[in-house]
This record gives structure tokens, sequence and C-alpha cells, in this order.
């Protein structure tokens, strides 16, 4: 865990991954530090006086980066130039695409050395099947 002194109006992030704020200083048994969601810290970000805990604060949140991706049946997918749709683990960012008609333009102007669209119809059946959501990405200080 980097070395933390906490500090009211700022957002961190837990061990176990979730965004919190401390929203006041108020001196409680050396856990002076409260968070939006009621639990007190140590000024060193630490939960509790066990050696470790889920709810630790181990970074601080510099900001946040909101983005583009693709979603389907509420899990973050991928096209694949057959139309096929995958699921994938992690959200794949587009940034230069702020919605499907703009990624059905840029496929539909790439075209093969013959003229054809690079991608067949499948693959714009696929995209009218996702929905392009704009997500949080939380970027750490390290």
């Amino acid at each position: 865990m980097e070395d933390i002194k906490l500090e009211v109006g700022k957002s961190y992030m837990r061990r176990n991954g979730e965004k919190v704020k401390i929203i006041a200083k108020d001196g409680r048994h050396g856990f002076d530090y409260r968070s939006d969601d009621i639990l007190t810290y140590r000024e060193n970000g630490k939960a509790s006086d066990e050696k470790e805990s889920k709810f630790d604060i181990i970074s601080e949140i510099a900001d946040n980066l909101k983005v583009k991706v693709l979603m389907y049946n509420n899990e973050f997918v991928d096209i694949q130039p057959n139309g096929n749709i995958v699921k994938i683990p992690f959200p794949k960012i587009f940034n230069t695409i702020d919605s499907l008609d703009t990624m059905k333009e840029m496929v539909s102007r790439m075209k093969k050395e013959n003229g054809d669209v690079a991608a067949p119809k499948e693959f714009f059946e696929a995209i009218d099947k996702c929905e392009m959501v704009e997500y949080e990405m939380v970027r750490l200080n390290n």
C-alpha cells in the first residue's frame, strides 16, 4: 500500500476496488476520517487495526475518464469482422467513435483494394444488436 494521508473532499480506491470519498474528519478513537458510506478510517487509510482489510484505502483517485464501450446483454463485447459478437472480460475503448452510427460510417469507408466494403453485412447486423455505452474508467495515482 502506498503512503496515503487522507484528505476531506478527495476520492480514493479501496482494496476491494470500490470508489469512496472522504466527507468529514470528526475524531472517533483514531479513526478520524469518515467516508460517504459511513465507514471510518485512520489518516493512513486503514479501516481497522487488523493487518489488512478489504476496506483499506489503497490509492487516491486522480480523475475519472469517460469512454465509449460496446455492450451486449450488459456484457462487454467486441465485434469480429465476420459479425460474431465476442464477450470480453474488460471493456474495449472506442476513443474516436461516439456512437454506433459513427462506427458504421467508419467501417463503410474502409474499402478493400477491389472496392468492396471491408466488413460483410453480418458485421453491420451485429452492430445493431449492441449498444454504445459511456463507461467511467478510473485512473489511480501511482
